[in-house]
């Protein structure tokens, strides 16, 4: 009997919230290890992760895993494959900074299928399958649509923003150094937008479905909409990406000029 995707998620659901709560236990209080590209790990990233992919291997039978401590196949859009990243917002984690999540999310061909996002500090759980919506803790999830915005509303971008762009963004910007915080606070209409730089394909697994099924809209950095990861890498930086509601994203693109 073939899967459901309401099982997939109530299993992957437990996993992360189950993961998510053990890595709770070292919050604020664990040693670090740089990794190959300087970015700090720690043995509770490694743990989360191995626990969902014993998770996955146990229960979905030929689908593949490609987690941001582990790696996996390159080719992320054949078949049925989960981007995992076991603590998006490790420096937050670290310093015992509540933005951190678990975030495991299933590509089927390269279009987001299913995402789970958990914030433990929070407790705040975001999921979304295809075509059914998002939600965060039983409360469906919509994206600001507002053409006209407020001065006041809040703009959020990844850290390496500010590294390689001049930033003119006309409303109030945060960052919180979480891709997924991007995806999930975007898609809540808590952020007007977002602006991502140099994020991996794990960072948005989950935070796409959830941020398109709330009705956001995504650019990349010619103004081409995405909607699937065809035409990115599993591994390594990926380009500028935006996400708003669908009234709000033009001439934002235009706030954020590449540093020479």
């Amino acid at each position: 009997m073939p899967l459901t995707d309401e099982h997939i998620l109530e299993v992957i659901t437990g996993a992360a919230l189950a993961a998510g709560d053990k890595a709770l236990e070292s919050y604020g209080a664990i040693a670090t290890t740089l990794k190959y590209d300087g970015s700090v790990v720690t043995a509770a990233d490694k743990a989360a992760e191995d626990d969902l992919r014993r998770v996955i291997e146990a229960n979905f039978p030929g689908h593949r895993v490609f987690g941001e401590e582990g790696g996996g196949e390159e080719d992320i859009c054949r078949g049925p494959v989960w981007l995992i990243d076991p603590i998006d917002g490790t420096n937050n984690f670290v310093h015992a900074l509540p933005t951190w999540a678990v975030s495991a999310g299933l590509i089927r061909d390269g279009r987001p299928a299913l995402g789970v996002i958990y914030y433990p500090v929070l407790r705040e759980t975001y999921w979304a399958i295809a075509g059914q919506g998002a939600w965060c803790n039983g409360v469906r999830l919509h994206a600001d649509d507002s053409a006209e915005p407020d001065r006041n509303a809040i703009f959020g971008v990844t850290s390496d923003v500010w590294k390689n762009f001049q930033v003119c963004v006309p409303i109030k910007v945060r960052a919180l150094g979480s891709a997924a915080a991007c995806c999930t606070y975007t898609a809540a209409g808590r952020f007007l937008a977002s602006f991502m730089n140099d994020w991996k394909s794990w960072d948005i697994g989950a935070g796409l479905c959830i941020a398109l099924e709330a009705g956001c809209v995504a650019y990349d950095i010619q103004g081409r909409q995405v909607t699937d990861f065809a035409n990115f890498k599993a591994s390594g930086p990926q380009p500028p990406l935006l996400l708003s509601g669908p009234n709000v994203w033009e001439g934002l693109l235009d706030c954020f000029i590449a540093k020479s």
